[in-house]
């Protein structure tokens, strides 16, 4: 009981301590004031920056070291301006060279396709010609027998006499069975003809033969060497018609 007594006196001694202290009753107020009245300033970071304060009043001085603050705002909003007109400024750039890319590299294609086009062409045209002349050789040696070394040759022999108008003497060598039907086709071409020519028969040869002597030398001038020669003659022309072909492509 005594000590009940004891803890009531001394918090009735602290409650009259309290209430006999003005200053301590100030001092509590103003910090109750300044704790209510306190102001936060904060930035927000949203689409741009923006100051903000949490307080109702702003004391005086404050106002001062706010100014600067928004003024760091504002600079940064310039910049942040700034790098979002760059930005969308590389961004169509992006675009713009994407579109001229895209638009070369179909061009380079096209061209390509094309140029593989012509070049198969070409070939196919080449191999078409080459084989056109194969095709006729072979048919014309196919025929050849149907129509008869006695025409043929003797056809040869006359030919060979109009090239051959301005040599002196020429012998001609062909097989017997030929000798007769050359020798009236010669007959018949008259002035035409080398002035002075002599046809005579060798059994070694085939019947499709013909060799010429004369001063300036032999030359063989028979059925399957005129064929050599004219599939030479196409070659050749093939030839040079591709060399055309690839200097225009140049």
């Amino acid at each position: 009981m005594q000590g009940g007594v004891l803890a009531a006196d001394s918090r009735c001694s602290r409650a009259a301590g309290r209430a006999t202290d003005p200053g301590r009753r100030s001092r509590v107020r103003a910090h109750r004031h300044a704790r209510t009245n306190r102001m936060n300033a904060l930035v927000a970071d949203r689409e741009r920056f923006l100051l903000y304060v949490t307080a109702g009043v702003i004391p005086a001085e404050a106002w001062t070291p706010l100014a600067e603050a928004q003024r760091i705002v504002e600079q940064a909003n310039a910049l942040l301006r700034e790098a979002q007109a760059e930005r969308e400024q590389i961004f169509a750039q992006a675009r713009r060279e994407g579109r001229v890319e895209g638009r070369e590299t179909g061009l380079r294609e096209c061209a390509e396709a094309l140029q593989a086009l012509t070049d198969a062409r070409f070939a196919a045209t080449a191999e078409l010609r080459k084989r056109a002349a194969e095709v006729a050789i072979g048919v014309v040696k196919h025929i050849a027998p149907v129509i008869g070394a006695e025409r043929l040759v003797a056809s040869l022999v006359a030919e060979a006499m109009q090239k051959l108008v301005f040599e002196p003497h020429l012998l001609v060598r062909i097989h017997p069975d030929i000798v007769e039907r050359a020798r009236s086709e010669v007959a018949a071409l008259g002035a035409a003809a080398a002035p002075d020519i002599e046809i005579i028969g060798d059994p070694n040869l085939d019947r499709f033969d013909c060799i010429i002597e004369s001063a300036g030398g032999i030359v063989r001038a028979g059925f399957n060497e005129q064929l050599e020669q004219a599939r030479v003659i196409l070659a050749a022309a093939e030839k040079t018609a591709g060399g055309r072909r690839e200097r225009t492509d140049v």
